[in-house]
């Protein structure tokens, strides 16, 4: 308990917004001490080791940073995952072997996680859920709803949104996310 209790007072104490998971009472109560309480520097020296195993603790900003962030990132992957859905269907049927050429972007520019994650998914047309498309659909909302908030106009995450929504609408919200493929290649 002294771990938890640790790694959630430093990042209070560092800005982060922390939010203990817990359902007990008593545990929601102790999980309100952290706000008198302070770390001593050994504590924190003790404490980083484990908060590096989940991660970098980063303060990017006011209380809510961390989930525009997230927004910001899953606009990213959005993007990502239906740029290399669209491609690979592209490629298809001009007749390449859409395996190997993911395979030799992957050594370029257009290299990432996600290509090295999907593309051979995309190869296969495998849509076996490692991650529900459905989900991204709370993602995108999220991020317009930011980009709404600060006045700034998108370009994609409308279309991509869109995309999840309808793909979703067609029963397949519960595929991998590689299902973008499917919709691309099958719009309604």
């Amino acid at each position: 308990m002294w771990l938890g209790f640790a790694k959630t007072t430093l990042l209070v104490q560092r800005g982060v917004v922390a939010i203990p998971k817990s359902v007990r009472r008593e545990r929601m109560v102790e999980n309100l001490a952290v706000f008198d309480f302070d770390l001593s520097d050994a504590d924190v020296a003790a404490v980083l080791p484990v908060l590096a195993l989940t991660g970098t603790p980063v303060h990017l900003g006011p209380i809510g940073a961390g989930q525009v962030a997230k927004a910001c990132n899953q606009l990213i992957c959005a993007a990502s995952l239906a740029a290399i859905a669209e491609a690979s269907v592209v490629a298809g049927r001009a007749g390449l072997d859409v395996g190997r050429l993911l395979e030799l972007l992957q050594g370029g520019y257009a290299g990432s996680n996600i290509l090295a994650d999907k593309g051979p998914r995309y190869a296969a047309k495998d849509y076996a859920v490692s991650g529900a498309a459905k989900f991204w659909i709370k993602d995108l909302r999220a991020y317009l709803d930011e980009a709404e908030r600060t006045g700034t106009a998108t370009v994609q995450a409308d279309r991509l949104l869109d995309v999840f929504v309808r793909l979703t609408e067609r029963g397949w919200g519960d595929l991998d996310t590689a299902v973008v493929q499917r919709q691309i290649a099958e719009p309604d």
